[in-house]
C-alpha cells in the first residue's frame, strides 16, 4: 500500500484579536401560541410553508404548542424570523384564524 503524508505549513494564530472583526448577530427564537381555533392541519401547513420545517418536526412543535401553550419553532436571525413571523400572520388572518407566533431573543 502506497501511503501519502500531507505536510501542513506552520498556522501563525495572533495573540489577540483584530478590531475589524465585529460580534456575530444574535439569534432570536419563533415560538408558535397555542389556540383554540386554528386547525392543527392549518397550523402544520404554515409551519411547513412559512417555516420550511420537516412534517414530522411540525407535527411536533404544533403538539408542543398545544400540550404546553408554547412551541420552538426555530432559532435564526431576527430579520428572518420578523418576515416569516409576518407572513403567517397574513396567512392565518387571511383564512380569519387568531394563529399567533412571537420572536424573542434566544
Amino acid at each position: 500500500m502506497n501511503e501519502e503524508t500531507t505536510t501542513i505549513e506552520e498556522i501563525v494564530v495572533p495573540d489577540t484579536v483584530p478590531e475589524d472583526i465585529t460580534e456575530l448577530a444574535p439569534l432570536y427564537k419563533v415560538l408558535l401560541h397555542n389556540d383554540d381555533i386554528t386547525p392543527g392541519e392549518f397550523v402544520v401547513q404554515i409551519l411547513i410553508a412559512v417555516f420550511r420545517l420537516e412534517g414530522q418536526y411540525a407535527m411536533q412543535v404544533c403538539m408542543e404548542a398545544h400540550n404546553r401553550g408554547l412551541g420552538l419553532v426555530k432559532v435564526t436571525g431576527e430579520t428572518e424570523a420578523t418576515a416569516e413571523v409576518e407572513r403567517a400572520h397574513a396567512l392565518a388572518r387571511a383564512d380569519q384564524f387568531p394563529l399567533t407566533f412571537s420572536v424573542e431573543e434566544a
